[in-house]
């Protein structure tokens, strides 16, 4: 069977692989804290940085699923509330986990990983009907804001 060029979701893929390594390198350097004053006030910003383009590539696949795919107009329009309230969440357990709260990075590496799912899922429509729209949007929805929440939460230790 011929499937035609305009179907092969090439930009989508390109779009993951590149997030998936900037997510890669986020981990890392999450992963190897520095000791001293000036190395861990580098890294602090290095992580903010990162955490900013992740979250950017994020949302360019998210756009991407919802232009491209098919996603509920009610979760693309909380998308844009969840995706920046996530983003800073992510900040805040990755201070958390910087300050030795080891369970933050739970939440470092859930909510990219959700969030990168549900673009996934809405831009192949073919899914669909194993995982119907109304209930994977509610559930990756409540998981995401639990996960938010979680975020925030270890950020008060």
């Amino acid at each position: 069977m011929f499937v035609s060029w305009r179907t092969w979701p090439i930009g989508f893929c390109i779009l993951a692989a590149v997030s998936a390594s900037v997510f890669v390198c986020l981990l890392a350097s999450v992963f190897s804290p520095e000791e001293t004053g000036d190395g861990r006030l580098g890294q602090a910003v290095e992580i903010l940085l990162l955490t900013a383009v992740l979250w950017g590539m994020l949302g360019l696949l998210l756009l991407a699923g919802g232009l491209m795919g098919r996603m509920p107009r009610p979760a693309a329009i909380a998308a844009v509330v969840v995706l920046p309230v996530s983003g800073v969440a992510a900040c805040v357990a990755e201070d958390a986990y910087s300050r030795n709260i080891t369970g933050a990075i739970f939440f470092v590496v859930l909510l990219p990983l959700l969030i990168a799912f549900y673009a996934a899922w809405a831009r192949f429509p073919r899914y669909h009907e194993r995982l119907p729209p109304k209930a994977t949007s509610l559930n990756t929805g409540i998981a995401l804001g639990l996960v938010t929440a979680g975020a925030f939460l270890t950020g008060l230790n």
